[in-house]
């Protein structure tokens, strides 16, 4: 199981709906709290896909809000300064890497 809490929002993610259940059940008998199907928190989405298992977690709210405050809502997207493909999880640092730190 996994809880998170921020403030006055929390997530709680587990395997077993039965223990998730349980746990819920627990919380709703000592704390006033209240439940809903995980949708965003923290201000990212949340899609959730049972039939395909997935999931998918993004900030397209938080980004279309920032840019509405810059008045930037028309700007054009550009791509990252590297190559997405060399993105790896060694944890090895090439010499070209510490020359730009991004």
């Amino acid at each position: 199981m996994l809880l998170s809490l921020y403030v006055n929002d929390g997530l709680i993610a587990c395997k077993r709906k039965e223990v998730l259940d349980t746990f819920v059940s627990s919380l709703v008998s000592e704390f006033e709290i209240t439940c809903y199907e995980s949708t965003c928190y923290v201000g990212m989405e949340i899609i959730r896909d049972r039939t395909k298992g997935t999931l998918c977690i993004n900030q397209q709210g938080y980004i279309s809000q920032v840019l509405r405050r810059f008045g930037m809502e028309d700007c054009k997207s550009a791509k990252p300064p590297m190559d997405l493909s060399e993105l790896t999880e060694s944890n090895e640092t090439k010499d070209e890497e510490k020359r730009f730190p991004y």
